[in-house]
């Protein structure tokens, strides 16, 4: 699920939500249990075009694992976008 809002013609917020749900397989014993960790991921971002063809980002992503917290992990970061004909 995601989301976008202009602010101004030049800037906009935007927010996204995702949800990895693996799937079940069974062990050799016969059990079954999930081959991975299920995962939400969360972003929220702010974005700048100077230009048709320019764009620049400021993005927080955070990433929360539902079984093992270990993994759990957030990330700036700053992206730019140029299309070039």
């Amino acid at each position: 699920m995601e989301a976008k809002y202009k602010l101004h013609p030049k800037w906009y917020v935007a927010g996204r939500f995702d949800l990895a749900e693996p799937g079940k397989i069974k062990d050799s014993p016969g059990v079954e249990e999930k081959w991975d960790n299920p995962l939400k991921r969360y972003e929220i971002g702010v974005g700048y075009k100077p230009s048709r063809t320019i764009t620049v980002k400021l993005v927080l992503q955070i990433n929360r694992f539902d079984i093992d917290d270990t993994y759990d992990n957030d990330f700036i970061a700053i992206q730019i976008s140029a299309f070039f004909n």
